[in-house]
């Protein structure tokens, strides 16, 4: 896998993130900020940190009930795995990882898996868009802007495009179909075949109760997550207002999608440093400081309870990545 030319490339992503994050940087005054931490404030902030994870594996266990009955069990741990696969293998081959543990452990198709995978990035795009949207026009501007109603356009276009494939995605596939055997017969069922089964997975946003039950947990696991980097904030010594955490939070939503090298190392540590910087929050030392102890504690913590949770399935990361990629790319082929 580390030979995809993707790979070198998020790494370079990576070490030029970074480079901009520890610019000017005093790496004295940043190893005092760590040493005077009123670290208690971390017990709280690592609470935080797991409550968002379980509230992930809730959130996913809400959507696959519609096909099949999950074990809370068996939802954590897959959660987890693909969470560490994230921080430690190229390519975020983590949520197809989830997918193929799923189907390797039920009757949910791995492409049906994938779907409703995809709904949950759907609901986090949404509330990042959210977090901005709150964050730019209460914290940065004030309480003026054209920000609220640009945000507000975007939001309402996620919503309006996860409604329309939820409820009209089939009719929108048979034409695709028919446009596209004119063409190539055999890549338009290529194409459909998963096409119909992520729509399958996507039709869940368009049940009112569980629209609202996915919104109400994706505010649980962002909620939580917020929690646990004012925590952080709070043992530095720096403050920062409920606006002020929804700005740098959905900064950071979109640090994450950028491209990088595994566990958006270089990416995530610019986000924050830029977040606080626009907010004027701290200095460059105490900046890179939360950053680092942020990314730290988060990636420590996916990697135990990941490894424990590989561990009760008795399988290893490599032959999990390895039978993932080959799981998808025989569904491909077919």
């Amino acid at each position: 896998m580390i030979r995809r030319w993707q790979f070198w490339v998020g790494v370079a992503i990576s070490a030029l993130f970074l480079f901009f994050a520890f610019r000017g940087v005093d790496w004295v005054a940043a190893w005092q900020a760590v040493r005077t931490a009123r670290w208690p404030w971390l017990l709280p902030a690592w609470a935080c940190l797991l409550i968002s994870y379980m509230a992930r594996a809730r959130r996913w266990r809400s959507l696959l009930v519609s096909f099949q009955p999950v074990s809370w069990p068996l939802a954590w741990q897959a959660t987890m795995v693909g969470l560490v696969s994230n921080n430690v293998l190229p390519a975020r081959i983590g949520e197809l990882v989830r997918a193929f543990i799923l189907g390797q452990k039920t009757n949910i198709n791995a492409a049906l898996a994938l779907g409703t995978i995809a709904v949950e990035r759907t609901f986090d795009v949404l509330m990042t868009c959210l977090l901005l949207v709150f964050g730019v026009t209460w914290s940065v501007l004030g309480d003026t802007g054209y920000s609220l109603w640009v945000g507000m356009a975007v939001v309402g276009g996620v919503i309006a495009g996860v409604l329309t494939m939820a409820l009209w995605g089939e009719r929108l596939i048979d034409r695709g179909e028919r446009l596209i055997a004119r063409f190539s017969p055999t890549w338009a069922g290529r194409l459909s075949a998963p096409a119909r089964l992520f729509v399958r997975g996507l039709r869940v946003a368009g049940r009112p109760r569980q629209f609202f039950g996915l919104a109400i947990w994706t505010t649980v696991v962002w909620g939580t997550f917020m929690g646990y980097g004012g925590f952080i904030l709070r043992a530095l010594g720096m403050s920062i207002s409920p606006a002020g955490l929804a700005f740098l939070f959905g900064v950071a939503g979109l640090g994450i999608a950028i491209p990088s090298a595994p566990g958006s190392v270089g990416t995530l540590e610019y986000a924050y440093v830029f977040g606080l910087d626009m907010l004027r929050i701290g200095d460059s030392s105490t900046r890179i400081s939360f950053a680092l102890i942020y990314h730290a504690l988060e990636w420590a913590t996916t990697l135990g309870l990941g490894l424990i949770c590989l561990g009760q399935l008795g399988m290893s990361l490599r032959q999990i990545s390895r039978a993932a990629e080959t799981d998808l790319a025989g569904s491909r082929a077919r």
